[in-house]
């Protein structure tokens, strides 16, 4: 017989992010789950990367956001940064 999980599984699946959340309740449990789909990315763009980030950040932020830093808080804090492109300089 199938449970639920003990905490918060996240799986990356083909167009965005699949979460299953514990939530217990008086009969015995259940689960949640919850499907975010990555913004469309206009066809032959590079930015399909900067998209898959985007909705997972939607995902921790949504997941733990009772963890996330504020004004008055510490905790976590999340950024999405453009990849960086590295090339070695060749002195010819």
């Amino acid at each position: 017989m199938w449970s639920p999980p003990d905490g918060v599984w996240i799986r990356r699946t083909s167009n965005g992010w699949h979460v299953v959340e514990p939530r217990p309740d008086e009969d015995g449990g259940g689960v949640i789950e919850r499907v975010y789909e990555d913004p469309p990315v206009p066809f032959g763009s590079v930015s399909v990367d900067n998209a898959s980030s985007r909705s997972l950040c939607h995902v921790l932020w949504d997941c733990f956001d009772s963890y996330m830093r504020s004004k008055h808080m510490a905790g976590l804090s999340v950024d999405v940064l453009p990849a960086l492109n590295f090339t070695e300089d060749s002195d010819e």
